[in-house]
């Protein structure tokens, strides 16, 4: 059985049945997350600055974890745990990147799937006017 890509079960849980507070969210979602996606691969692409990743990371958890993309909270849980890792070593040697670009490649993968079902579900509980 495939996981579906995108899970809102946890939303419905805090909203209640409370549609606007859903649209909100989501819309608040789908104006924060890409960006904050755009910003990881960056920094995980371009830097070897595991403080700025794993800031990064650990603040788009929270969101992960309301709204569940397919597999994103597991994979920046772990973009997260190793950028920690490596700041513990403290060392100007960098740990081996190519398991965080696979990660943050399936947060791109699975993101772009899911964002327009998440737009729906934006639309399907905008406010009557």
């Amino acid at each position: 059985m495939t996981t579906p890509i995108v899970d809102f079960s946890f939303l419905y849980d805090l909203a209640e049945n409370d549609t606007t507070y859903i649209h909100e969210v989501v819309k608040l979602y789908i104006n924060n997350i890409p960006d904050g996606i755009a910003n990881l691969e960056k920094l995980i692409n371009g830097s070897g600055n595991y403080e700025a990743i794993q800031r990064q990371a650990h603040s788009l958890k929270s969101s992960a974890g309301i709204i569940k993309v397919r597999e994103m909270y597991d994979d920046l849980a772990a973009i997260d745990s190793f950028a920690k890792k490596e700041m513990e070593k403290n060392t100007s040697q960098s740990g081996d990147k190519k398991i965080i670009i696979g990660k943050i490649n399936n947060i791109l993968l699975n993101f772009k799937e899911a964002l327009p079902v998440i737009v729906a579900e934006r639309d399907k509980n905008k406010p009557a006017k």
